[in-house]
């Protein structure tokens, strides 16, 4: 094959590798306030962890770059130092593509990646330019019980635009899973919420518009939405200005409060396998919501269940930007 097919294939089988955006990012990761979580560091926050005596671990949430996609966009192969890959990918059972390894797989594979009970973790992604992969490990170490998870505001691109020093923790690690049954919800839990607790659940849907209304889009079996379901694009957290920013708590706040009650309910995500709901997670964590929890296997799951419910009905909330 000539170079040329051979840079075509790249394209095709490779992540897309993104150019940096012209961010301008502007955070206070103080928590406490409102209810808040600390989720969120800065870029100067992971440095001085860096630092420190006990150091950080490091997580890349990003999938890898295929070689040859490298030559179009070398830039994309930037990490920063002492991270370990971590893609969600990595995490799921051989031959599914959306059923988890068993805990002490993901404990073991979390260790692998330098990951222990007392040391900070940092996780970082390319942030609003890819599916919010960042979000989706945070999510699973939260469900786990490491207690010292956060993720990296703006992503790689918030550390190369601030030219921040030093390097991650490397060796072995040796987290001890502690799982938390109530941020994790399946198929099973929604139905029984949906047939006699109703009022219980706020549930997001947060894929794209075309989506919710039933596109059949990522190897989905069905189109549609789980019933009970609202929408809200997961990109709704960032502000519309282009400059990589979260909404402020107050708004997002608002926003979550017009969806459905918040008050005494559980409040769930899921999206196409778990990625993107993922990171609306994080986001509910970070603005104070106290029971939430992240659908996993998400729209594949329920999809290829024959025996679920689906809905092809357009958004009912707040008028939807279709993202």
């Amino acid at each position: 094959m000539c170079l040329k097919g051979l840079l075509a294939l790249a394209l095709r089988v490779s992540t897309p590798a993104p150019k940096d955006p012209h961010y301008d990012l502007k955070f206070n990761g103080t928590s406490g306030e409102g209810g808040q979580a600390k989720v969120f560091i800065t870029a100067e926050e992971l440095e001085q962890m860096m630092a420190s005596e006990k150091g950080v671990t490091i997580l890349d949430a990003r999938n890898k770059i295929n070689p040859l996609a490298l030559l179009l966009n070398p830039g994309a192969g930037w990490t920063i130092p002492g991270a370990y890959r971590a893609h969600w990918l990595d995490f799921i059972a051989p031959g599914t593509r959306d059923t988890l390894l068993p805990v002490p797989e993901l404990e073991k594979m979390f260790r692998d990646r330098g990951v222990s009970n007392d040391v900070p973790v940092v996780v970082y992604g390319s942030w609003t330019e890819a599916w919010g992969e960042e979000g989706r490990i945070y999510w699973q170490l939260d469900w786990l019980g490491h207690k010292q998870t956060y993720i990296l505001y703006g992503g790689l691109f918030a550390w190369k635009t601030r030219r921040q020093q030093g390097r991650g923790r490397s060796g072995m690690g040796d987290f001890v899973a502690h799982p938390v049954a109530n941020r994790t919800i399946d198929a099973n839990q929604i139905m029984t919420k949906m047939d006699s607790e109703p009022s219980t659940l706020l549930l997001l849907d947060v894929r794209t518009t075309a989506e919710y209304e039933g596109a059949k889009l990522y190897g989905a079996k069905r189109g549609g939405h789980v019933p009970s379901a609202v929408h809200y694009g997961w990109k709704r957290v960032f502000t519309d200005d282009g400059s990589g920013n979260l909404k402020n708590p107050s708004e997002l706040h608002e926003e979550i409060s017009k969806m459905g009650r918040t008050d005494g309910v559980k409040i769930a995500a899921y999206c196409t396998g778990g990625i993107r709901s993922g990171f609306m997670y994080a986001v509910l964590k970070w603005l104070g919501y106290k029971d939430i929890a992240n659908y996993a296997g998400s729209w594949w799951d329920w999809a290829s269940r024959e025996d679920l419910p689906i809905s092809t009905a357009a958004p009912a909330a707040l008028p939807v930007t279709k993202l």
